[in-house]
């Protein structure tokens, strides 16, 4: 029983997150952000609830930062993830999930999701607007 309600846990915090990042994309589409801060708070706030760490928590709130082109906070949210990029899978030493088992990812799992993280921040259809910022070309690389 401990390991099904666990497992159930695991996957809502999936599911959850997942309807509440639909939810908060259609409303910067529909360009209401409050509602849409709102929503991506709440999707941080699932993250923290479920234990899933600070990757998790922070990177709701990227979207949110760059449509806005909330450059400090861009950098801000953009540097806490790489930081915690490498404690990703924090969530399986949860207490919430403990007699869970999950895969050991590859070694090169973090370097390559990193990586990719990386790629997306030097995409300048989205994060163009940071090009000329120090702090943001020291983050990604481009000194």
């Amino acid at each position: 029983m401990r390991i099904t309600c666990r497992e159930l846990l695991y996957t809502d915090y999936q599911r959850v997150s997942a309807e509440l990042y639909g939810m908060y994309t259609l409303a910067i589409q529909e360009g209401d952000m409050k509602r849409a801060r709102m929503l991506a708070e709440k999707q941080s706030d699932i993250a923290r609830c479920f234990d899933m760490g600070k990757y998790y928590e922070a990177s709701s709130r990227l979207d949110i930062a760059a449509v806005e082109k909330d450059r400090d906070t861009v950098a801000e949210i953009a540097a806490e993830m790489l930081s915690n990029i490498e404690k990703i899978d924090s969530f399986k030493n949860a207490p919430l999930y403990e007699h869970l088992e999950f895969k050991e990812p590859e070694k090169e799992f973090t370097a390559v999701m990193k990586e990719n993280l990386l790629n997306c921040f030097r995409n300048d259809e989205t994060y163009g607007f940071m090009k000329d910022d120090g702090r943001w070309r020291e983050l990604i690389g481009k000194e």
